[in-house]
């Protein structure tokens, strides 16, 4: 008897073997005394809310904004171009939608807000609202807005050349003085971020880090000696995510590296992702959105023609996940519910939907969950009796299911499969049932690849081979 390895994160790079972790995520588990490996379902998705005809291109919600008005709580949405209030009403995971107006610009929102109102842009005009209406918030002449944050009591907005404007202590209002210039590097201002009591401007060649000084007429100042020369590749891939209690920053680089704050830049994607970003010949057309599941912080990134990857931040892995006859996963754009759930807006339809796990599909698309294993064999061939998975079994809510785990094996180290070979993974109440494939072949050098599917959303724990059997 013996384990098969299971692979705990997504990898692809040439003339290696490829290891596959689809909409499976990587976590510890210390009842798995041989390898500690647990790889959990990925939530699925069921519909929170219907607003307009879709894109969701953006969604915006904290606690305590728009309380000065009555709108505490809500979310804003933005559907095409249209401005919506997204409120939950009634039982818990269902909202409705009430359309504010009208907003122009090519990028997905950026927004942050205060007790009173929320600023917005999507590349062009400014905007705020009060959650009932919208307003159009005049820039200096020939200038736009591309991205906004808040800080010490003002919005900041990322403007053309370098430049980002900063209102007055509790007002909106942008006066044609009231800029500063990123001065480190010669390059184009592309995103303003407020990590923590920090301001991060990133360029197109370099990030630097400015902080409130107090005084009214030059609020905000260069700190001296952080200045990073790693710019960004597409503006929308700069995320902020708050990960127990702390911001932190994950973008792709110029370099096409992925980078996260901790407190400076760190390298978080492996020679594996980094060949993938290589491929791309738009990186302008790359976005990630942050989420978050049971204690695990994600910074999703969309790569167009490669596909989506997440980046968890508890256990530092990336795993592949995947919708549906789509060649991105459909979660474009994110927010955190009112019962704080994770709220991700659709890139096709007018939909913004709840991460959950007491659903098994995505809206009633399936779920491909499908995962690797690798045998390494140094010695003399033998024969592969059988092979089993510790698996979560008999889980399903419906008496009349019988779902099934495909196992597929390759002998050139993942170049090529043999056929799916499909076993039983136990009807509802089959707690004990052992998923288990019978005569694998010959193990012979240099090892044997394994690959299983299943639309079963369960818990994975080991992979064995050579099982004893009565």
């Amino acid at each position: 008897m013996g384990v098969i390895l299971l692979g705990t994160a997504a990898f692809q790079r040439e003339e290696a073997p490829k290891v596959t972790l689809k909409n499976y995520f990587y976590e510890q588990a210390p009842a798995n005394l041989e390898d500690g490996v647990s790889l959990i379902p990925r939530a699925r998705l069921k519909q929170f809310a219907l607003v307009g005809t879709g894109p969701i291109r953006g969604l915006y919600r904290k606690g305590g904004v728009l309380a000065g008005v009555g709108l505490s709580g809500s979310i804003i949405a933005l559907s095409a171009d249209q401005l919506y209030r997204v409120t939950q009403v009634g039982l818990p995971g269902v909202g409705t939608a009430t359309l504010i107006g009208t907003v122009d610009g090519p990028q997905r929102m950026t927004a942050e807000g205060n007790a009173d109102v929320i600023v917005l842009c999507c590349g062009t005009t400014l905007y705020s609202t009060n959650g009932t209406t919208i307003s159009a918030i005049t820039m200096p002449p020939g200038f736009s807005a591309y991205a906004v944050d808040y800080l010490a009591g003002r919005f900041l907005i990322c403007s053309d050349i370098g430049r980002f404007y900063w209102t007055a202590v509790g007002g909106t209002t942008v006066s044609a003085l009231d800029y500063a210039t990123a001065e480190s590097q010669p390059d184009v201002l592309l995103t303003v971020k407020v990590i923590g009591d920090e301001l991060w401007l990133g360029g197109r060649l370099s990030w630097e880090v400015w902080q409130p000084t107090g005084d009214l007429d030059l609020p905000y100042q260069r700190i001296d000696g952080r200045i990073f020369g790693i710019g960004i590749t597409g503006r929308e891939t700069a995320q902020k995510l708050n990960v127990n209690g702390t911001d932190t920053l994950c973008w792709v680089g110029t370099d096409r590296r992925v980078y996260r704050t901790n407190p400076n830049p760190v390298r978080i994607s492996d020679h594996g992702m980094e060949e993938r970003l290589r491929r791309i010949t738009s990186p302008t057309s790359l976005y990630a959105e942050p989420d978050n599941f049971d204690g695990h912080d994600f910074y999703v990134l969309h790569i167009p023609g490669e596909g989506s990857f997440a980046y968890d931040l508890a256990t530092e892995e990336w795993h592949e996940r995947t919708s549906h006859g789509r060649d991105l996963f459909r979660g474009a754009v994110s927010a955190v519910g009112p019962n704080n759930q994770p709220l991700l807006g659709d890139d096709t339809a007018g939909i913004i939907w709840e991460m959950a796990t007491d659903v098994r599909t995505d809206g009633g698309d399936p779920v491909l969950f499908e995962l690797s294993g690798l045998l390494e064999v140094t010695g003399p061939s033998q024969r592969c009796n059988n092979v089993s998975m510790d698996i979560s079994t008999g889980l399903n809510p419906d008496p009349e299911a019988d779902p099934m785990m495909l196992m597929a094996m390759s002998d050139d180290m993942g170049d090529s499969f043999g056929p799916d070979v499909a076993k039983p993974m136990g009807r509802q109440g089959q707690r004990l049932n052992v998923v288990t494939w019978l005569k694998c072949g010959m193990l012979e050098r240099p090892g044997k690849v394994f690959r299983w599917r299943t639309t079963e959303p369960a818990t994975v724990r080991k992979a064995k081979y050579n099982e004893a059997t009565r």
